[in-house]
């Protein structure tokens, strides 16, 4: 399903609660059948002008559970000495330096995770990476 459709198919549900109680407010003559109508087409149209702002909700994009986020390479996302956040695929994690590790990590600087400690990562820099190894065959 594309992103366009995903978005439709959840704004729908408040799209339909709208309806309801704009008929209720026409039922009990508390609006006109007009100003429902005006109503509801803002109501529909605010969220069709938000779109591009909301669009990347939407989007499907690897994510990461507990179990496979354990020795996945993240990216840093905000300084960590000794607490931050680390981009793990699409998602943004609270992360902590895990002990031993003196120096802070900084924005842009790729870690390890080797521990889940509740809902905080605890990672470590990577010293080699992939590509140094593979280059190095």
């Amino acid at each position: 399903m594309s992103i366009f459709w995903r978005f439709v198919a959840f704004e729908a549900i408040g799209w339909a609660v709208a309806a309801v109680v704009l008929y209720g407010a026409v039922r009990f003559e508390l609006a006109s059948v007009s100003l429902a109508l005006v109503l509801f087409f803002l109501w529909v149209g605010k969220d069709f002008v938000l779109f591009p702002l909301t669009k990347r909700a939407y989007e499907h994009g690897p994510t990461h559970g507990a179990s496979e986020v354990i020795g996945s390479e993240v990216r840093v996302d905000t300084t960590l000495d000794p607490d931050g956040y680390v981009v793990a695929g699409n998602e943004r994690w609270r992360a902590r330096l895990a002990a031993g590790v003196d120096a802070p990590m900084h924005a842009g600087d790729a870690a390890r995770v080797c521990q889940l400690d509740g809902i905080t990562l605890v990672v470590e820099p990577i010293t080699e990476s992939i590509e140094d190894a593979a280059g190095e065959s």
